[in-house]
């Protein structure tokens, strides 16, 4: 199992990487990971007018990890997002796009990825693929992702590993169509078809996000030791 993730990470098997192998011993099965929400987004940008890529967020989401090795290799991931935790920076943009005009959140309060498949390939990159559903249409997207870095203890002494992930969607296959006019005289969409999506993962074990929270609340209350 170390071998093969040696291999994903393209690390020759020396004495450094025997000490790394004791080191990884410590590393959950996957069902025992949880998402640092704290150091994880999931982005979006879209093009404005053929002018300038007009980025988002999502702020609220539940995820569910699961799988029966340490290395990933099995890992299935599904998410569920609050459309309506959607920021643009701009609060009229924002309640119009939780408007019927776009995601309705009346009807359609969340939005659905759920993993089918990882492939792994060189150099720590992977392909994930899974279903995609918004406003109640369930399609089949891939992300393009990567395993960014894995530590055996972070400064709580647990392990925690990093992914990113992105992807390519149009709008319009998920009846997001609102606004698909183009400004006269151009080739230009006042809202493009394409949504770039960037999501950028921490994983760490409850134990660690239960630490980590626990620091975030002395440090609100100003009771932080030097």
């Amino acid at each position: 199992m170390f071998e093969k993730l040696l291999s994903i990470l393209k690390i020759k098997k020396d004495k450094n990487s025997a000490i790394l192998e004791q080191k990884a011993s410590i590393f959950p099965i996957l069902s025992n990971w949880v998402i640092d929400p704290y150091n994880s987004s999931i982005n979006f940008k879209i093009l404005h007018m053929g002018m300038v890529e007009a980025p988002g967020r999502f702020n609220k989401w539940e995820s569910e990890i699961t799988g029966t090795s340490p290395n990933f290799l099995d890992m299935k991931v599904k998410v569920k997002i609050q459309v309506d935790s959607i920021q643009t920076d701009m609060l009229a943009r924002d309640i119009h796009l939780k408007s019927s005009h776009f995601f309705d959140i009346d009807k359609y309060p969340s939005i659905v990825f759920e993993s089918t498949l990882i492939k792994w390939k060189k150099y720590r990159n992977f392909v994930l693929e899974g279903y995609l559903t918004i406003k109640g249409v369930k399609k089949l997207i891939s992300l393009q992702g990567k395993l960014t870095n894995f530590i055996p203890k972070d400064m709580f002494g647990f392990p925690r590993v990093g992914f990113s992930a992105h992807t390519t969607i149009n709008r319009k296959e998920w009846n997001l169509d609102y606004y698909d006019i183009k400004i006269e005289g151009t080739d230009d969409y006042i809202i493009d078809s394409n949504v770039k999506i960037e999501i950028l993962i921490e994983m760490v074990t409850k134990e660690g996000l239960d630490a980590l929270e626990n620091m975030i609340k002395q440090q609100q209350s100003g009771n932080v030791s030097s």
